[in-house]
């Protein structure tokens, strides 16, 4: 999903990786609103709110991916649009539900390690309000393992172990951008 993601940016603009750096900066920048946002609709507090912004916009988990060829500030959008459709003082709805799982079911197609996380959020979410139904939590866990088993399944019919997909936009920037040198960089303190 991640090699798809990226080469739509490269057929759209080029072989430069410069549009999809400024995209991943302003994925980053709607990850932190998101994060912010997200803590208003739990509690309706002004400094906490800030702060949970603040703390995503300057967060190096957040920072770093945004300056790599990465597929990790698409995941954190789509993990952070998930939890702020869900987040709120009341349970969500059917449709937010489906949307938050249709988005984190996104984030389990780039990282398929992730999909039994997204299914034990199902169940949070069901004992999460008592009075809800299970319509919301099985709204959420169904576009979750779907995306996920969908597309396990594409990548195995054509013979690609999903787990090996986690940093595929890197090794299509690697394999097929003129400048490149054919090496990963390491996260900074990481190096051997």
């Amino acid at each position: 999903a991640a090699a798809l993601f990226l080469a739509v940016f490269y057929k759209v603009f080029g072989a430069s990786p410069w549009p999809v750096f400024w995209f991943q900066a302003l994925l980053g920048a709607l990850t932190a609103v998101l994060c912010g946002h997200a803590a208003w609709k739990a509690w309706q507090d002004g400094p906490a709110s800030v702060a949970a912004g603040l703390a995503a916009a300057v967060a190096w988990p957040f920072l770093y991916p945004a300056g790599q060829l990465l597929p990790k500030s698409l995941e954190m959008f789509l993990a952070a649009l998930a939890v702020w459709l869900l987040s709120g003082a009341e349970p969500p709805c059917g449709l937010r539900a489906l949307a938050s799982g249709c988005a984190l079911g996104a984030v389990c197609s780039l990282r398929p390690q992730l999909a039994p996380a997204g299914l034990l959020a199902a169940a949070a979410l069901r004992f999460s309000w008592p009075r809800c139904s299970w319509k919301p939590a099985l709204c959420f866990a169904v576009p979750v393992l779907g995306l996920s088993l969908a597309w396990g399944a594409y990548l195995c019919a054509r013979g690609i172990p999903a787990f090996i997909q986690t940093r595929s936009g890197l090794n299509l920037y690697i394999a097929n951008h003129p400048g490149a040198t054919g090496k990963a960089a390491d996260y900074p303190g990481l190096e051997f």
